[in-house]
């Protein structure tokens, strides 16, 4: 199928059909679709089209169903030209331009002065891969948000991209939706809503610490500072390796480690907060702790003791809080070697004090984070 799309001349895309049966030409009755006046070369429209169902803004595509499909990701991306037949306006799409007939969407990237930055992560499809592994991690934000009909079908929707990404990265393994020599960068991402970290976590053979362990959207930190190693990865493939399909996959994280509680605390994150060890943290008043659950099947409230439980374990500082955030994963015990990842925290420093800085509230993290014993631990 890869084949197909990316070597086509161009794809013809029913952007604005609900289904087969859609066609390709807009409602001629539809209030959103532009008309000219009479008296005049101007067209206007009755109502704007801008956000599509799911609510994700897709300005000028209006209604937008076929791109909410998670097969038709890859069927996009791939192409080197789409013609897209929107709900108002056919769009075209390439690797050089983006243009819409409304003007909507106006991007020529062969002239200078147009920033391929300007595009959203929603629609990472025809920027230049600059950092492989931002590209993946900005990829998979994107695909996950995505609907699929059967939970199986999330890592495949995905192969004919892996099949090309691989040529890219051929001294690298694909494991799971993850990549092994960037495992500890990848592992770093979090729910993408509140809403969707409620559903309980795909019955499949998906290691927790992959994202497609978990449904519904999902985001990547970029830490500049590392404080944890991967020392190991084991995994046996299931398949052709682009399905990403695997069993016996363990990561073993090796880093500084503090316990933690949880303990139910308002709606965040499903009515569950996470405390770390008061014996561990110098000056709890100068921190805070921002907990992202993956699940609800895990930590539920109420909490029964041995769920409570838990360890962290810190692995990078994310450079967008000026706060000095501190990343970690938050790992429950299900055997006598094994933990899962049940979430991601941060440490933030939040200064309640007026004399105390964020350059102390730095120093602080760093001389507590340094004080933690080091620990390994086997993530299932």
């Amino acid at each position: 199928m890869a084949d197909v799309y990316e070597n086509g001349f161009f794809t013809i895309a029913a952007t604005a059909a609900e289904d087969s049966n859609g066609g390709l030409f807009s409602d001629q009755g539809n209030p959103c679709l532009p008309m000219k006046l009479s008296k005049s070369n101007l067209y206007v429209a009755q109502e704007p089209a801008l956000t599509p169902r799911g609510g994700i803004p897709m300005l000028g595509f209006g209604q937008s169903p076929l791109l909410q499909r998670a097969w038709v990701f890859q069927e996009r991306r791939l192409s080197s030209r789409v013609v897209h037949f929107a709900e108002t306006q056919i769009i075209w799409e390439c690797n050089s331009i983006w243009k819409s007939e409304d003007g909507c969407i106006d991007y020529d990237w062969t002239n200078e002065s147009c920033s391929r930055d300007d595009t959203t992560d929603i629609h990472p499809f025809k920027k230049p891969i600059n950092d492989a592994t931002a590209d993946w991690q900005r990829l998979v934000a994107a695909y996950s948000q995505l609907s699929i009909t059967y939970v199986k079908d999330k890592l495949p929707a995905l192969a004919a991209i892996v099949t090309r990404t691989m040529q890219s990265r051929p001294d690298d393994e694909y494991i799971a939706g993850m990549w092994k020599k960037t495992i500890l960068r990848d592992i770093l991402w979090s729910c993408g809503s509140l809403f969707r970290s409620s559903l309980p976590r795909h019955k499949t053979k998906v290691p927790t610490w992959s994202w497609a362990s978990t449904p519904g959207p999902v985001w990547f930190a970029l830490p500049n500072i590392f404080s944890a190693t991967i020392t190991n990865v084991t995994y046996e493939p299931v398949g052709p390796v682009q399905l990403g399909s695997v069993t016996g996959a363990s990561i073993v994280l090796r880093g500084r480690s503090c316990p933690a509680t949880a303990l139910p605390r308002g709606p965040v994150s499903n009515g569950v907060g996470i405390d770390l060890d008061p014996e561990e943290v110098p000056w709890p008043e100068l921190f805070k702790t921002e907990f992202c659950q993956d699940r609800n099947a895990v930590i539920n409230a109420p909490l029964s003791e041995a769920a409570k439980q838990l360890a962290v374990v810190f692995i990078g500082l994310d450079p967008i809080y000026k706060t000095a955030g501190w990343l970690g994963l938050v790992l429950r015990q299900v055997s006598a070697e094994e933990h899962e990842r049940v979430g991601r925290i941060e440490l933030l420093f939040q200064g309640v004090y007026k004399q105390t800085s964020v350059r102390f509230g730095y120093q602080a993290q760093r001389t507590f984070i340094s004080s933690l014993p080091i620990r390994e631990f086997k993530i299932i």
